[in-house]
């Protein structure tokens, strides 16, 4: 799973980097300029989960 998300949104952006590293996901980086919403070009934030990694963090 990815989640992006827009560089200024401060708070979703503290709450999703809380949930991807409970769930054992990571921080990706930075899209500079990325086409976003109403294809205007703008910063985001990229998080991402894989099977593997919610697996590896939930079977213990």
């Amino acid at each position: 799973m990815a989640i992006p998300l827009h560089a200024d949104n401060e708070n979703s952006y503290r709450a999703v980097e809380t949930y991807v590293e409970r769930c054992g996901g990571r921080y990706e980086g930075l899209l500079r300029n990325h086409a976003g919403r109403y294809d205007e070009p703008a910063d985001h934030h990229r998080f991402s989960i894989s099977q593997a990694e919610y697996d590896a963090r939930h079977n213990d």
